[in-house]
């Protein structure tokens, strides 16, 4: 994604999340084309965006798919990307 897709998206993403956090990939590997987010980032409820753990309480991926939250998804496959674990606690936003 160019730099203007990315701060367009990132915009969005903290207008909608308010209580959610994220960053430019810059500032995570030095200049990959990404949005950085993961623990400590919750959904408007106070739910975690993120969960590395939910596959062990919510099997049937009523909550959280692959340990991201389902508006985090919703969010994601809007603007034709995907969150990528990679780590337990950060999670990056790409590009289909």
């Amino acid at each position: 994604m160019t730099d203007q897709e990315r701060v367009k998206i990132l915009t969005e993403f903290l207008q909608l999340f308010p209580k959610a956090w994220g960053n430019d990939g810059r500032g995570f590997d030095g200049g990959s084309e990404v949005i950085w987010s993961g623990e400590g980032a919750e959904l408007n409820d106070g739910t975690a965006c993120f969960d590395y753990n939910a596959w062990e309480w919510d099997r049937k991926e009523e909550h959280y798919i692959m340990g991201v939250s389902k508006p985090m998804v919703e969010f994601a496959d809007k603007h034709g990307c995907f969150w990528e674990c990679y780590d337990a606690g950060t999670y990056l936003l790409q590009e289909n």
